[in-house]
């Protein structure tokens, strides 16, 4: 059974480089992105385990053809709010990051 573990949302999802680490160091400590809120970030419960999150901001919903191309690369959507997207990837699987120069 899996458990769920709330913490306070300690910056704004705008700090994306902030969340992403925190995400990570989270991931790192057993507790895996399920979901947030306007105050409030769920977790579950679950083996440690080093993971790399990236936070979108998108004015329209990723169609169904980006998040295919997403998860060929390697990332998985995890929590979604307004226009915040936010994918995780396994870090032994190296995936590329989603947008570069």
């Amino acid at each position: 059974m899996s458990k769920l573990v709330r913490r306070f949302k300690l910056s704004q999802l705008w700090e994306c480089g902030k969340n992403e680490s925190r995400f990570s160091d989270m991931a790192l400590k057993g507790l895996h992105l399920q979901s947030f809120g306007s105050f409030l970030v769920i977790f579950e419960k679950g083996t440690p385990k080093k993971t790399k999150y990236r936070i979108e901001i998108l004015e329209e919903s990723p169609s169904q053809e980006q998040l295919d191309l997403y998860k060929e690369y390697g990332w998985e959507l995890v929590a979604n709010s307004q226009m915040f997207y936010i994918f995780s990837s396994p870090e032994e699987l190296n995936a590329p990051e989603l947008h570069t120069d």
